[in-house]
């Protein structure tokens, strides 16, 4: 499906949903969580409640809103888990 910027993002019960950004970074939505669609050219996210695993490759940041605070994400072949 496509994705647009500002577009939330539920997972019920039992569920997970898995998106990949086209500059390469991956998050996990696990069940019960509920996330928003920042900005798709800085692969950002904003997560309002639940858990997620943001999987990060070289040279592909993740920007990461949470609990009020903004998070630019790093790594090489790196999964970080947050909630």
């Amino acid at each position: 499906a496509l994705i647009t910027p500002n577009q939330m993002i539920y997972t019920y019960s039992g569920s997970r949903a898995q998106i990949k950004f086209s500059q390469g970074a991956e998050i996990i939505v696990d069940e019960n969580s509920l996330i928003k669609i920042q900005n798709l050219g800085e692969n950002g996210v904003s997560v309002d409640q639940g858990f997620v695993v943001a999987k990060l490759k070289k040279d592909q940041p993740l920007k990461l809103e949470l609990k009020g605070k903004t998070y630019n994400l790093t790594g090489d072949n790196a999964e970080v888990q947050f909630n």
